[in-house]
């Protein structure tokens, strides 16, 4: 299993910090592409408090995803 990855209590596949919900949440967003309410693709450069909605909710749970990420690798 990669680093990203752990598994839960139950034995489930989750991202490392990221609980079940939120690892099926951020992978199906991960999915979706990067489009602002009108359709067009969001520019990397794009203020992070003008994102649409599911695009800040990716990026909330990909900051906690490498906070913990990095945590782990500092702790080995």
């Amino acid at each position: 299993m990669s680093g990203s990855y752990n598994r839960d209590i139950f034995g489930r596949r989750v991202l490392t910090g990221l609980t079940f919900a939120e690892t099926n949440e951020f992978e199906t967003l991960d999915a979706e592409p990067p489009v602002d309410e009108r359709g067009h693709l969001l520019a990397w450069e794009t203020e992070e408090n003008s994102f649409p909605q599911n695009q800040a909710r990716w990026l909330e749970l990909y900051k906690k995803h490498q906070v913990a990420r990095t945590r782990l690798n500092s702790e080995r």
